[in-house]
């Protein structure tokens, strides 16, 4: 172990161990210090108590428990350090306080409690002492206690929480029954340290590598906005218990665990706002798939945040496709462990941008280890109610968490930034999200394209209410022929607006027309398409007027993408003219193409010279456009 200066270690007793923090602890270790009294990745809990209670055996069960587990009885040391080290005391002081508000009325009870969280969130962690960890028993009445304790989230994970509660409720279950307490054996979280420390890193790189390869920038859901509103919101999803029969029952039909349903429609839904059939999540896994023995039994932080590449098969029907997620999901398993900013480091996502800006979490934690609120003999009838807890403060905009409630029903949380999110955006992605989910509980051969998203009130709104505009036009054959009757009616109105130009529908319909000459020159006429590789501007609105007036059809080419995608669809799409510049045309292989560069002397006098063609009848069933997207396979489609 490297040696380092001692006075730089937390205060307390004699050290019984040090070992180097993992990778998630590590970032945690760095957000929290990044943010000062925010709360960051700082939980508590509370759990109501009810019946005879005696005070001083609940804190020598504490007392237990925290000489059991070095989690408890761990600091941090990140100075004059390689890697922030964990610091585990032989013996740490139980960080104990007791608050008597048996005097107040309920109301005064609750601010009180209330206002001691607010204040202990805000003081958080305090990295160089030697606990991270702190208790309260809140006396309310004769007969009514509330024990709220909190900890840093680079402590426990939350499979680890109610293990730790269950333990001390167990040990003073026996203490007041003059029993010596015998508690679960357990693998001590330096184990697990050990074994990670010991993964093949390599092998976990050429994984991320190959399934994070052609990805390059984080998903944009397209909801974002800044209203200068600061912290975080919520909005809820929630199947009752009749409808989260219905996934249960899917999931089992299908050989699917729920948890692999709900990401699935989460990727769904993320694919629809984005508009990629290529998805990357962050996903939040319990570090317990069973690679070391009795590591089920450790009580830490296990859980690791890996991202999810999903890639989103419209052709595929539902059972199909989610069966194949949950196969690369199996197959991740492996390197599950992996830090994160290992993981970002194989990825082709530029430094200093995220990997992904959503998380996704599936809480399915153990049941606390107590009698579920009964009471035993020789504890005078002390009851546990339903524990409470506050959510901790994360790095993410936008986090996804699904649990399953004690009456088997479904709530999903979304927790986002109130600076990057609007609430009512937020409101509505968690019905669409609910709307996902029923949906695929009720597929069969259903493909995952016709997925619904919006609800059924939104349907009617659009159906109904805004799409309900059927009126005749005499005399239109086309789009072009509408922009005509303007031209008609305001030639001298503005068209279009680019910086600091300006075009009169008049003008524009002037230049479309010498566009659409040219075309028919070059043999552009119905059925046929013509490529269009321009830059925003006046010029690619006249183009695609002219296009239409020649009667044929245009294929978007945006100048941004690789000259292989474009030389790609132009090949697919199997286009006989292309319009473009000198430079962008350059990188494309022309092949049988007319190419018409709008920056070459000769096309530009022949465009200049060119009069409009006379007009081509079209109707309802004529090839308007081709428009290609991402495909799942990482090969565009082209739709027509």
């Amino acid at each position: 172990m490297t040696a380092f200066d001692l006075t730089a270690q937390p205060s307390g007793g004699a050290i019984e161990d040090i070992y180097p923090l993992t990778g998630l602890q590590q970032g945690m270790l760095f957000h929290s210090r990044l943010a000062p009294g925010m709360g960051v990745y700082w939980i508590w809990m509370g759990l109501p108590l009810h019946g005879d209670l005696d005070p001083g055996v609940l804190r020598q069960a504490w007392e237990l428990v925290f000489a059991r587990h070095e989690v408890l009885r761990t600091g941090v040391v990140w100075e004059q350090v390689p890697v922030p080290m964990a610091v585990v005391s032989r013996s740490v002081p139980l960080p104990w306080q007791v608050i008597d508000l048996s005097g107040l009325d309920e109301d005064a009870q609750r601010r009180a409690i209330d206002d001691y969280l607010a204040a202990d969130e805000t003081t958080g962690a305090d990295f160089a002492a030697p606990t991270l960890v702190r208790v309260a028993l809140v006396r309310l009445g004769e007969d009514r206690h509330q024990l709220l304790w909190s900890y840093h989230h680079l402590l426990l994970d939350g499979w680890s929480s109610p293990a730790v509660i269950g333990e001390v409720l167990q040990a003073y279950q026996e203490l007041v029954a003059g029993r010596q307490p015998i508690l679960p054996d357990r693998r001590p979280f330096r184990d697990f340290v050990a074994w990670l420390l010991g993964q093949d890193q390599e092998e976990a790189k050429r994984y991320w590598r190959e399934q994070l390869a052609g990805f390059t920038a984080p998903n944009a859901l397209g909801v974002g906005h800044t209203t200068g509103e600061t912290g975080r919101g919520t909005a809820w999803a929630r199947l009752d218990k009749d409808a989260f029969a219905r996934v249960a029952e899917f999931a089992r039909r299908h050989r699917l665990t729920v948890n692999t349903v709900v990401q699935g429609a989460w990727a769904v839904l993320t694919a629809r706002y984005a508009g990629t059939d290529d998805v990357v999540f962050g996903v939040t896994s319990s570090g317990r798939s069973g690679q070391l023995d009795g590591i089920e039994s450790v009580i830490g932080l296990l859980m690791n945040t890996t991202p999810a590449r999903i890639k989103v098969d419209p052709g595929q029907t539902v059972p199909q496709w989610l069966a194949a997620v949950q196969a690369e999901q199996v197959r991740g398993r492996r390197f599950e462990h992996t830090p994160l900013t290992d993981i970002q480091a194989c990825s082709q996502v530029p430094a200093g941008q995220p990997l992904f800006e959503t998380l996704f979490i599936f809480e399915n934690y153990p049941a606390p280890g107590w009698n579920g609120g009964q009471g035993s003999p020789g504890t005078g009838g002390l009851r546990a109610g339903a524990v409470f807890h506050g959510r901790p403060q994360g790095n993410y905009p936008l986090t996804v968490a699904a649990g399953i409630g004690p009456v088997q029903e479904l709530s999903i949380r979304l927790d986002y930034e109130r600076d990057r999110f609007d609430p009512a955006a937020m409101e509505r992605m968690a019905e669409h999200l609910a709307t996902v989910l029923e949906a695929i509980a009720t597929s069969t051969d259903q493909k995952v394209a016709e997925l619904p998203v919006l609800t059924a009130a939104e349907r009617v709104q659009v159906v109904a209410d805004w799409n309900d505009t059927v009126a005749p036009l005499p005399g239109v054959g086309g789009a072009h022929d509408l922009v005509a009757e303007r031209v008609r009616q305001h030639p001298d109105a503005v068209a279009v607006v680019c910086g600091s130009r300006l075009v009169t529908y008049g003008g524009l319909w002037e230049r479309a027309g010498r566009f659409a000459g040219l075309l028919r020159a070059a043999g552009a006429g119905p059925e046929s398409v013509v490529g269009l590789c321009l830059p925003r501007g006046i010029d690619l609105v006249a183009a695609v007027l002219g296009v239409w007036r020649a009667g044929a059809a245009y294929l978007p080419l945006d100048p941004d993408y690789p000259p292989e995608r474009l030389a790609f669809m132009l090949a697919d799409s199997r286009a006989s003219v292309l319009v473009s510049t000198s430079e962008l045309a350059d990188e494309l292989p022309a092949g049988r193409l007319r190419v018409l560069c709008l920056d070459d002397p000769v096309d530009a006098a022949l465009l200049a010279a060119s009069s409009p063609p006379e007009p081509v009848v079209v109707d309802g069933g004529g090839l308007a456009y081709v428009m290609f997207t991402s495909g799942s396979t990482g090969v565009p489609k082209g739709v027509q």
